[in-house]
């Protein structure tokens, strides 16, 4: 292993950075503003190997585009030559970027495709463990789950919707509005749709439909499209159009129950339409009258219970933004004071 110094500008990409996407500009500011306010910038280091008269990065291209930015193209940066072929030049590239970005289903997502691809032309076998072992380093490692959710949702899912998809996890409630503000698709949710069809316009009616549910749960979202699957053509069409709130699919058993869910989803609909309003007054009128009428007609139906916690979900939400509001009030019997 040589360790040398030479010009930024001999180094050139990995010939695989393309396959992960362009730079993040918004992640080479930050580097640069970091390396304005310390001296870290000033001792960088790079993996390289050498490709005729210039040197090839194996990882950390943020970053030496940061170095170009602060202190010029002709910077004279440290380098380590290393003896790698193409494999190990993609293999280590994946492997800093799961370090670097482990909570970012998308470069999850491409590292696995892009490890099955070289596997597979390696003819060194793609099994989920074979892709698994491949992405590891330094003991931090992709579950197998992992590697099956992110095959599944990359081989099934629509390809104008996997760029929406965002990991969800470990997010606090502001970071979720922000996420859901933005449209984003949480990953568990698009793999369960995935792996259910892999037709693309059903896949986009089903996402619609669950976020439309106020179903949020990953394990109820599940156990209701083990029930979607098992009904006829006609019964999917009214889950996907809308006229059957995909909650209520265990009640679905016959076009009488589909004709008497119908008649709620005018009452789930005003209060939505309620939600979205500024009007204070109109939220609590709206809630109180048209709730009253939903809960009494879900009532009337034998909804079981799970289901009708679902509906009494659309009162919390009228309740958490008045709270939010400094108001006072009552719902269902009940006062809500802000102390």
């Amino acid at each position: 292993m040589k360790k040398v110094f030479v010009s930024a500008s001999m180094i050139k990409p990995n010939p695989y950075r393309k396959e992960v996407g362009k730079l993040n500009n918004t992640q080479i500011n930050k580097i640069v503003e970091s390396f304005k306010m310390s001296c870290f910038g000033e001792n960088q280091r790079f993996e390289v190997r050498k490709k005729g008269a210039f040197y090839e990065l194996v990882y950390g291209h943020h970053r030496l585009e940061a170095v170009r930015k602060v202190y010029g193209k002709d910077r004279q940066v440290e380098i380590i030559i290393q003896e790698y072929d193409n494999k190990m030049m993609l293999q280590e590239m994946l492997r800093e970027n799961l370090s670097q970005n482990s909570s970012n289903i998308l470069a999850k997502i491409q590292a696995v495709r892009l490890a099955r691809i070289t596997l597979k032309k390696n003819k060194t076998g793609h099994t989920y463990q074979k892709i698994k072992e491949f992405l590891s380093k330094e003991g931090k490692l992709l579950s197998l789950n992992e590697v099956r959710s992110c095959l599944i949702v990359s081989d099934k899912l629509n390809p104008k919707l996997l760029h929406n998809i965002s990991n969800f996890s470990n997010v606090n409630m502001a970071g979720k509005k922000q996420l859901i503000s933005e449209n984003k698709i949480p990953f568990k949710r698009a793999f369960l749709v995935a792996s259910v069809t892999s037709d693309y316009k059903e896949q986009h009616d089903l996402l619609q439909s669950i976020e439309n549910s106020y179903l949020k749960n990953t394990d109820d979202i599940y156990i209701i499209l083990k029930s979607y699957v098992k009904l006829s053509f006609e019964q999917k069409q009214s889950v996907r159009s809308g006229d059957v709130n995909f909650a209520l699919i265990p009640n679905i058993a016959t076009q009488q129950d589909i004709d008497d869910i119908k008649q709620v989803k005018p009452h789930i609909d005003k209060v939505r339409a309620a939600l979205k309003e500024n009007s204070l007054a109109s939220k609590i009128y709206v809630s109180l009258t048209d709730l009253k009428n939903l809960l009494e007609r879900a009532n009337k139906m034998k909804i079981n219970k799970k289901l009708m916690i679902v509906f009494e979900k659309l009162y919390e939400d009228v309740a958490k933004e008045l709270i939010e509001k400094r108001k006072t009030f009552t719902l269902k019997n009940v006062e809500y004071k802000v102390k």
